[in-house]
């Protein structure tokens, strides 16, 4: 094997961990910060128990979207901006109605 080559695959086996890493750690906080958002946004319609319910059931389906798009997303940054700009949205919104709520 030529130093390009193992130059090359190196470059791939990063991209490839980048990607396991936003998929993993950053699209559990994605489907966290989701299941917050989505838990104080159902509590105002039914009772504490179906919102966990819920809230739980839309974490899940929303960690399944984040591991998708990210390995969907054409480069290992523009995954990284989806799942922790996500993030950082459903938090936002989530300390925003924690604020009006207050």
């Amino acid at each position: 094997m030529s130093a390009n080559a193992a130059r090359l695959s190196l470059a791939y086996r990063c991209a490839v961990l980048s990607r396991v890493l936003a998929a993993g750690p950053a699209g559990y906080l994605f489907a966290y910060t989701l299941t917050t958002l989505s838990a104080h946004l159902l509590l105002r319609v039914v009772t504490r128990a179906d919102a966990a319910l819920a809230a739980t059931m839309i974490g899940f389906l929303g960690y399944a979207i984040a591991v998708l798009v990210v390995f969907a997303c054409a480069s290992a940054a523009r995954a990284w901006a989806w799942v922790l700009g996500g993030a950082l949205l459903c938090h936002g919104l989530d300390r925003l109605l924690a604020g009006a709520a207050a």
